[in-house]
């Protein structure tokens, strides 16, 4: 259902016009095809969360069949993608996956993809063009690499090291994300296998960490 009722951006000029025209909102545009299988459980997402995020977030699909114009600009490769704009800019992503141009998994959860947003928007209103999403606890992450795996097989047989390094996030990585009204400032010391993060802040209210399973 989500993949008809969600807008379509029919040709290229209309991609345009949805990314130049919208001042004050966070375009989020879902690239891939309708009847793919990984698009309808996203684009039933989206469509379930689209009026709770209209203040501050606008989304549109887009088939890639039907608009080729943006698959090798935007490397739409993967058979959903989810790519984010404000103010006719791209907005990076940094989701501890080494891929920071876009989104190209499926997410259920509402309210996760809802933080996810707001928080691209408000980075964007900051005027950062990439955007730190370290938002997953230790449990969830572990849960979504088991059932990952499952579902594959190991990674070592399905990529090679670089594309299982990408899709497992095997590095320990702690981070956090910054608030509207909190500075921070984060160096990285990196030592084998491991890497750790340092930081030094100042009067935080919230922190969202993300700890990367070792395989």
């Amino acid at each position: 259902m989500g993949s008809v009722v969600l807008p379509h951006l029919a040709s290229g000029w209309h991609v345009d016009q949805a990314i130049m025209s919208e001042e004050d909102r966070l375009v989020v545009i879902r690239f891939g095809r309708d009847w793919d299988k990984d698009c309808m459980r996203q684009d039933e997402v989206l469509y379930r969360i689209a009026d709770r995020v209209k203040n501050f977030a606008v989304i549109y699909v887009c088939d890639l069949d039907q608009v080729p114009d943006f698959n090798q600009m935007y490397e739409l490769y993967d058979p959903m993608t989810i790519m984010f704009f404000f103010r006719n800019k791209h907005m990076m992503c940094d989701f501890g996956t080494g891929n920071n141009n876009k989104l190209n998994w499926v997410l259920e959860d509402k309210q996760e993809l809802i933080d996810i947003i707001e928080t691209i928007y408000r980075g964007a209103k900051k005027g950062r063009g990439l955007v730190a999403i370290y938002h997953l606890d230790a449990s969830q992450h572990q849960a979504r690499l088991s059932a990952f795996i499952n579902k594959n097989g190991t990674q070592e047989e399905q990529w090679g090291h670089k594309q299982c390094m990408e899709k497992a996030s095997i590095l320990l990585q702690v981070t956090m994300l910054e608030t509207t009204k909190h500075d921070q400032r984060f160096t990285r010391r990196l030592e084998g296998n491991s890497m750790t993060w340092s930081h030094k802040r100042k009067g935080f209210s919230s922190c969202f960490c993300l700890f990367s399973a070792g395989v």
